[in-house]
């Protein structure tokens, strides 16, 4: 990864359960911002051979905190928090995961475009306006002067994305933004079931049968208990969580401009003009 030239790196937290649609706002999320990337959590799975066995089911059991290698992930997290860089050796694998999300992509470019806009002018000069040509969102490297240039290039923008990202303390105060994805069980469990599998350190995974039922949500409501309010509702607490509702396509509208006005409130508190 190139040596970014910011001075100003934003971890943006997009935390949730497996299947909440955490990846695809993410995806949608580096159209919008600027110098921006995506930091999986799912590439620091333990290996296969190191993956907890559920006693009861005698199941692996990757949905546990104990699936993932906390110290590297925070480690890692520190540094790209530090450097906006990855470090030289590592390797994602979580690019090499099919995605469907040509078809919403596309559904959202007008309002990609706007949300774009926005945040383009705010880096650049600090305005609000929304009076933008198309042409400068097409072009907007080549069309907004060396001033907003610079301003821009001020900001790096790195998409945390994670099923556990607020297990952990020491995650949680590296997240410059934090956001959680939340679907009903319903919604969870069919996503999950429709998707084919997941590429692992080792090669691949996909789910035996009633996976969902005997380990993701299980897990799920224990890793998060201490979000929750009667095993449903998030706790709000302070200014801690930022909630998006994922159980319709039609709410990944309502996400986008909520994620984006989480990130343009963060840049008008930080902005050293």
């Amino acid at each position: 990864m190139t040596k970014p030239s910011s001075n100003k790196i934003v971890l943006v937290g997009i935390g949730g359960a497996s299947c909440s649609g955490k990846t695809t706002l993410a995806k949608l999320l580096t159209r919008i911002l600027p110098n921006s990337w995506i930091f999986h959590q799912d590439d620091f799975f333990k290996c296969v051979s190191q993956i907890p066995i559920d006693p009861t089911t005698n199941l692996s059991n990757w949905d546990c905190p104990d699936a993932v290698d906390f110290p590297k992930f925070i480690k890692t997290l520190r540094q790209v928090h530090q450097t906006g860089l990855l470090p030289d050796s590592f390797r994602s694998k979580e690019r090499l995961n099919v995605r469907n999300d040509i078809k919403l992509e596309a559904h959202l470019e007008s309002l990609i475009n706007q949300l774009s806009g926005r945040i383009i002018n705010v880096l650049s000069d600090g305005s609000e306006s929304n009076d933008i040509d198309q042409n400068d969102l097409n072009n907007k490297d080549e069309n907004i002067g060396i001033s907003s240039i610079n301003n821009l290039s001020d900001w790096t923008f790195v998409l945390v994305d994670g099923f556990l990202l607020y297990w952990d303390m020491q995650v949680v105060k590296e997240l410059d933004i934090k956001l959680f994805v939340q679907a009903d069980y319903t919604t969870l469990k069919k996503r999950r079931e429709e998707r084919a599998g997941y590429v692992t350190v080792d090669g691949y995974w996909s789910d035996p049968p009633n996976y969902f039922d005997t380990m993701v949500w299980p897990n799920y409501v224990k890793s998060h208990r201490h979000l929750f309010k009667d095993h449903s509702e998030i706790r709000l607490t302070t200014d801690e969580l930022v909630v998006l509702n994922s159980n319709g396509a039609r709410d990944m509208q309502m996400n986008l401009e909520m994620a984006v006005e989480n990130v343009l409130e963060f840049v008008r508190s930080n902005e050293v003009c």
